[in-house]
Protein backbone atom coordinates (compact mmCIF):
# COMPACT_ATOMS: atom_id res chain seq x y z
CA UNK A 1 0.00 0.00 0.00
CA UNK A 2 2.91 2.33 0.74
CA UNK A 3 4.32 1.78 -2.76
CA UNK A 4 0.92 2.57 -4.30
CA UNK A 5 0.67 5.79 -2.28
CA UNK A 6 4.20 6.85 -3.23
CA UNK A 7 3.62 6.10 -6.92
CA UNK A 8 0.36 8.11 -6.84
CA UNK A 9 2.01 11.15 -5.24
CA UNK A 10 5.05 10.91 -7.52
CA UNK A 11 2.84 10.68 -10.60
CA UNK A 12 0.84 13.73 -9.57
CA UNK A 13 3.98 15.77 -8.81
CA UNK A 14 5.76 14.85 -12.07
CA UNK A 15 2.71 15.48 -14.26
CA UNK A 16 1.98 18.77 -12.53
CA UNK A 17 5.58 19.98 -12.79
CA UNK A 18 5.66 19.25 -16.51
CA UNK A 19 2.14 20.46 -17.41
CA UNK A 20 1.31 23.01 -14.69
CA UNK A 21 -2.26 21.73 -14.98
CA UNK A 22 -3.50 20.62 -11.57
CA UNK A 23 -6.77 19.18 -12.89
CA UNK A 24 -5.11 16.97 -15.52
CA UNK A 25 -2.44 15.97 -13.01
CA UNK A 26 -5.02 14.91 -10.42
CA UNK A 27 -7.09 12.94 -12.95
CA UNK A 28 -4.01 11.22 -14.37
CA UNK A 29 -2.73 10.37 -10.86
CA UNK A 30 -6.11 8.89 -9.87
CA UNK A 31 -6.29 6.76 -13.04
CA UNK A 32 -2.70 5.60 -12.51
CA UNK A 33 -3.43 4.68 -8.88
CA UNK A 34 -6.51 2.66 -9.85
CA UNK A 35 -4.49 0.86 -12.52
CA UNK A 36 -1.57 0.12 -10.15
CA UNK A 37 -3.93 -1.32 -7.54
CA UNK A 38 -5.90 -3.39 -10.06
CA UNK A 39 -3.02 -4.84 -12.06
CA UNK A 40 0.68 -4.40 -11.17
CA UNK A 41 0.24 -4.57 -7.38
CA UNK A 42 -2.10 -7.57 -7.62
CA UNK A 43 -0.04 -9.43 -10.22
CA UNK A 44 3.24 -8.80 -8.40
CA UNK A 45 1.71 -10.08 -5.16
CA UNK A 46 0.49 -13.22 -6.97
CA UNK A 47 3.91 -13.67 -8.58
CA UNK A 48 5.75 -13.45 -5.25
CA UNK A 49 3.21 -15.69 -3.51
CA UNK A 50 3.51 -18.35 -6.21
CA UNK A 51 7.30 -18.18 -6.15
CA UNK A 52 7.38 -18.46 -2.37
CA UNK A 53 4.89 -21.33 -2.37
CA UNK A 54 6.89 -23.42 -4.85
CA UNK A 55 10.17 -22.83 -3.02
CA UNK A 56 8.52 -23.65 0.30
CA UNK A 57 7.12 -26.88 -1.13
CA UNK A 58 10.48 -27.92 -2.59
CA UNK A 59 12.25 -27.15 0.68
CA UNK A 60 9.59 -29.04 2.65
CA UNK A 61 9.97 -32.14 0.48
CA UNK A 62 13.79 -32.07 0.52
CA UNK A 63 13.96 -31.59 4.30
CA UNK A 64 11.42 -34.34 4.91
CA UNK A 65 13.28 -36.82 2.70
CA UNK A 66 16.61 -36.15 4.43
CA UNK A 67 15.05 -36.48 7.88
CA UNK A 68 13.20 -39.65 6.90
CA UNK A 69 16.39 -41.20 5.50
CA UNK A 70 18.11 -40.60 8.87
CA UNK A 71 15.32 -41.48 11.30
CA UNK A 72 13.34 -43.94 9.15
CA UNK A 73 10.27 -42.62 10.97
CA UNK A 74 7.33 -40.87 9.31
CA UNK A 75 6.42 -39.12 12.57
CA UNK A 76 9.97 -37.98 13.39
CA UNK A 77 10.54 -36.66 9.86
CA UNK A 78 7.25 -34.75 9.99
CA UNK A 79 8.16 -33.27 13.36
CA UNK A 80 11.58 -32.19 12.07
CA UNK A 81 10.25 -30.56 8.91
CA UNK A 82 7.55 -28.59 10.76
CA UNK A 83 10.12 -27.06 13.09
CA UNK A 84 11.26 -24.80 10.23
CA UNK A 85 7.89 -24.22 8.61
CA UNK A 86 6.54 -20.81 7.62
CA UNK A 87 3.85 -18.96 9.56
CA UNK A 88 1.23 -19.78 6.92
CA UNK A 89 2.11 -23.48 7.06
CA UNK A 90 2.04 -23.43 10.88
CA UNK A 91 -1.42 -21.90 10.69
CA UNK A 92 -2.59 -24.63 8.31
CA UNK A 93 -1.16 -27.37 10.56
CA UNK A 94 -2.94 -25.89 13.59
CA UNK A 95 -6.20 -25.96 11.65
CA UNK A 96 -5.63 -29.60 10.68
CA UNK A 97 -4.71 -30.54 14.26
CA UNK A 98 -4.01 -34.13 13.24
CA UNK A 99 -2.02 -36.65 15.27
CA UNK A 100 -1.56 -38.82 12.18
CA UNK A 101 1.56 -37.53 10.41
CA UNK A 102 0.79 -39.24 7.10
CA UNK A 103 -2.79 -37.95 7.12
CA UNK A 104 -1.45 -34.45 7.81
CA UNK A 105 0.88 -34.78 4.81
CA UNK A 106 -2.07 -35.81 2.63
CA UNK A 107 -4.07 -32.83 3.88
CA UNK A 108 -1.26 -30.46 2.90
CA UNK A 109 -1.85 -31.38 -0.74
CA UNK A 110 -4.37 -28.54 -0.96
CA UNK A 111 -1.84 -26.17 0.60
CA UNK A 112 1.12 -26.81 -1.72
CA UNK A 113 -0.83 -27.59 -4.93
CA UNK A 114 2.17 -28.74 -6.98
CA UNK A 115 2.74 -31.86 -9.05
CA UNK A 116 6.04 -32.44 -7.22
CA UNK A 117 4.15 -32.76 -3.95
CA UNK A 118 1.78 -35.27 -5.56
CA UNK A 119 4.77 -37.33 -6.70
CA UNK A 120 6.27 -37.06 -3.21
CA UNK A 121 3.06 -38.43 -1.64
CA UNK A 122 2.97 -41.33 -4.11
CA UNK A 123 6.57 -42.26 -3.34
CA UNK A 124 5.94 -41.94 0.39
CA UNK A 125 2.94 -44.26 0.09
CA UNK A 126 5.13 -46.86 -1.63
CA UNK A 127 7.76 -46.45 1.09
CA UNK A 128 5.19 -46.98 3.87
CA UNK A 129 3.64 -50.03 2.22
CA UNK A 130 6.71 -51.71 0.75
CA UNK A 131 9.71 -50.18 2.51
CA UNK A 132 12.97 -49.44 0.69
CA UNK A 133 15.59 -46.71 0.57
CA UNK A 134 13.82 -43.35 0.52
CA UNK A 135 16.85 -41.57 -0.95
CA UNK A 136 16.99 -43.99 -3.88
CA UNK A 137 13.23 -43.88 -4.37
CA UNK A 138 13.19 -40.07 -4.50
CA UNK A 139 16.39 -39.59 -6.49
CA UNK A 140 14.64 -38.39 -9.66
CA UNK A 141 12.24 -36.22 -7.67
CA UNK A 142 15.12 -34.52 -5.87
CA UNK A 143 16.85 -33.88 -9.20
CA UNK A 144 13.63 -32.34 -10.51
CA UNK A 145 13.34 -30.16 -7.41
CA UNK A 146 16.92 -28.91 -7.76
CA UNK A 147 16.33 -28.20 -11.44
CA UNK A 148 13.12 -26.27 -10.66
CA UNK A 149 14.84 -24.25 -7.95
CA UNK A 150 17.62 -23.25 -10.34
CA UNK A 151 15.14 -22.19 -13.03
CA UNK A 152 12.99 -20.22 -10.57
CA UNK A 153 16.03 -18.44 -9.15
CA UNK A 154 17.17 -17.60 -12.67
CA UNK A 155 13.75 -16.29 -13.72
CA UNK A 156 13.46 -14.19 -10.57
CA UNK A 157 16.93 -12.71 -11.09
CA UNK A 158 16.14 -11.90 -14.73
CA UNK A 159 12.81 -10.31 -13.75
CA UNK A 160 14.52 -8.11 -11.14
CA UNK A 161 17.19 -7.11 -13.65
CA UNK A 162 14.63 -6.20 -16.34
CA UNK A 163 12.49 -4.19 -13.92
CA UNK A 164 15.62 -2.38 -12.71
CA UNK A 165 16.68 -1.62 -16.30
CA UNK A 166 13.15 -0.37 -17.04
CA UNK A 167 13.20 1.97 -14.04
CA UNK A 168 16.66 3.33 -14.92
CA UNK A 169 15.71 3.89 -18.57
CA UNK A 170 12.52 5.79 -17.85
CA UNK A 171 14.02 7.66 -14.90
CA UNK A 172 16.66 8.94 -17.32
CA UNK A 173 13.95 9.95 -19.81
CA UNK A 174 12.00 11.79 -17.10
CA UNK A 175 15.22 13.47 -15.96
CA UNK A 176 15.66 14.86 -19.49
CA UNK A 177 12.14 16.29 -19.42
CA UNK A 178 12.78 17.84 -15.99
CA UNK A 179 16.05 19.29 -17.26
CA UNK A 180 14.15 20.98 -20.09
CA UNK A 181 11.58 22.19 -17.58
CA UNK A 182 14.05 23.80 -15.18
CA UNK A 183 17.34 24.08 -17.10
CA UNK A 184 15.93 25.45 -20.33
CA UNK A 185 12.89 27.22 -18.95
CA UNK A 186 12.50 29.67 -21.86
CA UNK A 187 12.54 26.91 -24.44
CA UNK A 188 10.15 24.82 -22.34
CA UNK A 189 7.75 27.78 -21.99
CA UNK A 190 7.68 28.17 -25.77
CA UNK A 191 6.94 24.47 -26.17
CA UNK A 192 4.24 24.64 -23.49
CA UNK A 193 2.50 27.46 -25.34
CA UNK A 194 1.71 25.13 -28.26
CA UNK A 195 -1.90 23.81 -28.28
CA UNK A 196 -1.20 20.11 -27.78
CA UNK A 197 1.93 20.17 -25.63
CA UNK A 198 0.22 19.05 -22.41
CA UNK A 199 -1.45 16.20 -24.27
CA UNK A 200 1.95 15.11 -25.53
CA UNK A 201 3.30 15.13 -21.95
CA UNK A 202 0.33 13.06 -20.80
CA UNK A 203 0.95 10.65 -23.67
CA UNK A 204 4.60 10.40 -22.60
CA UNK A 205 3.62 9.35 -19.07
CA UNK A 206 0.89 7.07 -20.43
CA UNK A 207 3.48 5.33 -22.58
CA UNK A 208 5.57 4.70 -19.46
CA UNK A 209 2.55 3.09 -17.76
CA UNK A 210 1.85 0.95 -20.85
CA UNK A 211 5.48 -0.15 -21.03
CA UNK A 212 5.40 -1.04 -17.33
CA UNK A 213 2.25 -3.08 -17.95
CA UNK A 214 4.06 -5.19 -20.54
CA UNK A 215 7.06 -5.65 -18.24
CA UNK A 216 4.87 -6.93 -15.42
CA UNK A 217 2.93 -9.17 -17.82
CA UNK A 218 6.16 -10.66 -19.17
CA UNK A 219 7.41 -11.34 -15.63
CA UNK A 220 4.19 -13.08 -14.58
CA UNK A 221 3.88 -15.08 -17.82
CA UNK A 222 7.46 -16.33 -17.58
CA UNK A 223 6.71 -17.76 -14.14
CA UNK A 224 3.46 -19.31 -15.40
CA UNK A 225 5.26 -21.07 -18.25
CA UNK A 226 7.88 -22.55 -15.95
CA UNK A 227 5.49 -23.57 -13.19
CA UNK A 228 2.82 -25.02 -15.49
CA UNK A 229 4.07 -28.56 -14.80
CA UNK A 230 5.64 -28.07 -11.37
Amino acid sequence: MLIVTISSILTFVLVYITTLDIKSSAIFAIITTIYVVCYPARKTRQYLTKLKSIKECNNFISTYIVSLSISNSIEKAFHDVTLKSSKSLDKRLKILNSNDSYQALLSLKDYFKTSNYDVFLNILSLFINNGGNILTMTMHLQEEIRHNDEILSSIHAISIRKISEFIVLWAFSIAIVLFLRFGLNNVYSMMQSTPYFNYEILFFFSFIIISFHFEISAMVNSLKRVTANV
